[in-house]
């Protein structure tokens, strides 16, 4: 089933931007470097506006969609909020990012879990829900309204002493950001509560 992705797609933007760098033999700017880390870090909208502006538009991601295998996601090339995605597509993504890349350097792959280890505070919630104190996540939260109710999606990366994991949850249609968010956790919360069972 595909979904909106809200603002995880910033994830695939950043990805992107790095994957043209890397091909042309170019590294981050500081000004696209502050922007990624305000993108990733703190979500910010304008900054994911910008450097889809550097990378040559809102569709440019779909070339990376392509090279990656994540054949059910599109770029919307008027809002990139309401481009669309799949659970499977961005767990692809996600181990391109925190295990192995034929298509990410091993630069960018570090540059971004840097990135997504260090989320804003505020939005440090979904995946993270039910964690235990020796665990570690990475995580790129995405939450918007919608006509139909609300969007509120959570994917990243959780290792502990007993699992190592991506995980995508997408979900739509609730009827409120609380309401969504505790869907998300109770999932999270499920996943990482079976995966470390005793």
């Amino acid at each position: 089933m595909q979904f909106k992705t809200a603002s995880i797609v910033k994830v695939a933007i950043l990805a992107n931007l790095l994957r043209q760098h890397a091909t042309n033999g170019t590294g981050l700017s500081s000004y696209e470097d502050e922007l990624a880390s305000a993108m990733i870090q703190d979500s910010d909208n304008d900054a994911a506006t910008a450097l889809l502006e550097t990378e040559g538009g809102n569709t440019q991601p779909d070339a990376l969609f392509k090279r990656l295998g994540m054949t059910h996601s599109h770029m919307d090339s008027e809002s990139w909020g309401y481009s669309t995605t799949t659970a499977t597509d961005q767990l692809t993504l996600l181990k391109n990012i925190f295990y192995q890349s034929r298509v990410l350097t091993d630069s960018s792959r570090t540059y971004m879990q840097g990135l997504m280890n260090n989320i804003a505070v505020d939005q440090s919630w979904g995946i993270t829900a039910g964690l235990t104190p020796d665990a570690t996540v990475a995580l790129k939260n995405g939450w918007l309204a919608d006509k139909n109710g609300w969007i509120i999606n959570s994917t990243g990366h959780i290792t502990s002493k007993q699992s190592d994991y991506v995980i995508a949850i997408l979900s739509n249609q609730t009827v409120s950001e609380d309401a969504g968010i505790d869907l998300v956790q109770q999932l999270a919360k499920a996943t990482y509560t079976t995966l470390n069972a005793q």
